[in-house]
């Protein structure tokens, strides 16, 4: 059994069915983690387990564990626990995982394309439904403030003063959806002589496979720079992949421009190559 504390939401306890135990202490996780040899320790708990999510990055760092934190709870972009890693000689990467052509992927290329271009976002949104026990977890709305921030800054990271004309997180439960998540994204911005553009967008896919193929990457990114001794918290390591990195990088041509020249700077081969570097 995992230590509950808050990775259960009162509403979803009949779907998860927590044992009511205390759960194994902080030493004995820690025990656990070295006498199995684990490399990699994966956050995936329910959004709004702040509590849980420290009490397992804390067992990692610890015990020395790679840690992957792909939960809008801020670990690897907090100077305190990036700190805690560093002092334990561990590893942590996130936070947030990004999807391979997610809401927030595709939100992005969209907005950076309009500014890039010279026109000027005035509002804009992204609404996502889906029917997972992901999406019901987040009707809880308490457990939420942390995934729009998340969401948001990853959106418009060159677009800091429309923050008040912005929002994107998580926006309703339709159990019969399941797994696939409907994101609709609606952008209104200003071109030339004041002109209005409007898109208006609708993305269907399956929400886990889109984090999935995504996180197969960075487990492996993990086991390499663990095994190079890189520790603490590496923002260049996190950026291409997590929503709220430690670093957040204007593009994601630089972002990754910087990943495969760290990575050649350590000797790690990565193919194939989705963009060319001088």
């Amino acid at each position: 059994m995992g230590k509950v504390l808050d990775g259960v939401a009162p509403h979803m306890i009949k779907d998860f069915e927590p044992l009511e135990t205390m759960g194994p202490s902080l030493r004995t996780i820690v025990k656990e983690l070295r006498e199995n040899n684990v490399d990699v320790l994966i956050n995936l708990l329910p959004v709004g387990s702040s509590k849980a999510t420290r009490f397992y990055a804390k067992a990692a760092a610890l015990a020395k564990v790679a840690f992957i934190n792909g939960i809008p709870e801020f670990i690897a972009s907090s100077r305190i626990y990036s700190r805690m890693f560093e002092k334990n000689k561990a590893l942590v990467l996130g936070d947030d995982i990004k999807g391979q052509l997610g809401a927030t992927i595709v939100h992005r290329v969209l907005a950076s394309l309009i500014s890039i271009r010279g026109s000027k976002i005035k509002k804009t949104y992204q609404l996502n439904v889906g029917g997972n026990s992901d999406f019901k977890n987040m009707l809880e709305q308490s457990r939420l403030k942390s995934k729009r921030k998340s969401k948001i800054v990853s959106t418009h990271s060159n677009l800091r003063k429309l923050m008040r004309n912005i929002f994107a997180g998580p926006s309703g439960y339709v159990e019969f959806l399941g797994n696939t998540k409907v994101a609709y994204i609606y952008i209104e911005a200003e071109s030339f002589m004041n002109e209005p553009v409007i898109i208006d967008l609708k993305l269907v896919v399956n929400d886990k496979a889109m984090a999935a193929s995504v996180l197969i990457d960075v487990i492996r990114l993990a086991k390499a720079l663990k095994e190079r001794g890189i520790h603490g918290s590496p923002g260049w390591a996190s950026t291409p992949y997590f929503k709220h990195p430690p670093i957040i990088e204007r593009s994601d041509y630089e972002a990754l421009r910087k990943f495969y020249t760290n990575l050649e700077k350590l000797g790690i081969k990565i193919e194939p190559r989705r963009i060319t570097i001088q």
